[in-house]
């Protein structure tokens, strides 16, 4: 994973760790493109438990999920509690945007090529990699596999 982590060709990758109740998880900084307070979103009845509802930003009406509920695990809201609004990266996709819960605020850090390290432990669905940086261990999402299942569910088109 350590040199798979970055395009050839590139030194350097600066990423973000989110720090979730349960778990960090490690994206490319590039994939945030904000970082805002916990506000109530509009619930939808009868949505699976990890959508969270939409999110009113600049606009739009965003979906606002939980990745530990959709990894099945228990999550918590409280007064640190933010949202990290990410781009999407499936080019078809009419909403760009989405919402997840995080707590606290995402540290950034450059990484090169030796700075993850693979580490051996089970991994939820919508996951594809333990690593560790700094040791601090951390969770690498399967975006794509996350934008499918929100796109299955009818809250992403």
């Amino acid at each position: 994973m350590t040199d798979q982590t970055l395009p050839p060709n590139q030194a350097s990758l600066e990423i973000s760790l989110l720090s979730l109740v349960n778990r960090a998880l490690i994206l490319p900084s590039s994939a945030i493109v904000e970082v805002v307070s916990l506000a109530m979103p509009q619930v939808v009845a009868k949505m699976p438990r990890w959508f969270l509802g939409y999110l009113p930003w600049r606009g739009l009406k965003i979906p606002f999920i939980s990745f530990e509920a959709v990894c099945e695990t228990s999550f918590k809201i409280h007064a640190e509690s933010n949202i990290v609004i990410l781009k999407t990266i499936t080019a078809s996709l009419n909403q760009k945007f989405f919402a997840m819960l995080i707590q606290n605020t995402p540290v950034k850090f450059t990484i090169h090529s030796n700075t993850l390290e693979d580490v051996v432990g089970d991994l939820a669905p919508y996951e594809i990699a333990n690593v560790r940086l700094n040791n601090i261990l951390a969770k690498i999402p399967n975006s794509s596999a996350l934008e499918h299942l929100m796109i299955e569910q009818g809250v992403l088109n």
